[in-house]
C-alpha cells in the first residue's frame, strides 16, 4: 500500500473512479468513502489513520467519491 501518485483532498471528491485508489491516508477528522462516484453505493466511515490495501479494508476495487464529515 501507499505506492504511486499522491493527492491531498480538504473537500468533497464527487468522481474518484478515473485514480483506481487502491490505498488511503485520513490525517485528520472523519471522512465518508463512498464505492461510486456521485456519493453513491456502499459507504463507509474512515478516522484518522492508514488504510494501505483498501480492497482488505472495504471488500471494494476501489473508492469511488469521498467526504469529510462536518464537525
Amino acid at each position: 500500500g501507499f505506492e504511486g501518485l499522491e493527492e491531498t483532498l480538504r473537500s468533497d471528491a464527487e468522481n474518484l473512479s478515473h485514480f483506481f485508489i487502491q490505498s488511503v491516508r485520513i490525517h485528520s477528522g472523519l471522512w465518508v468513502a463512498y464505492e461510486y462516484a456521485r456519493f453513491k453505493g456502499r459507504q463507509t466511515l474512515l478516522k484518522p489513520g492508514g488504510y494501505p490495501v483498501w480492497v482488505e479494508h472495504s471488500g471494494w476495487d476501489t473508492i469511488g467519491s469521498l467526504k469529510p464529515l462536518k464537525q
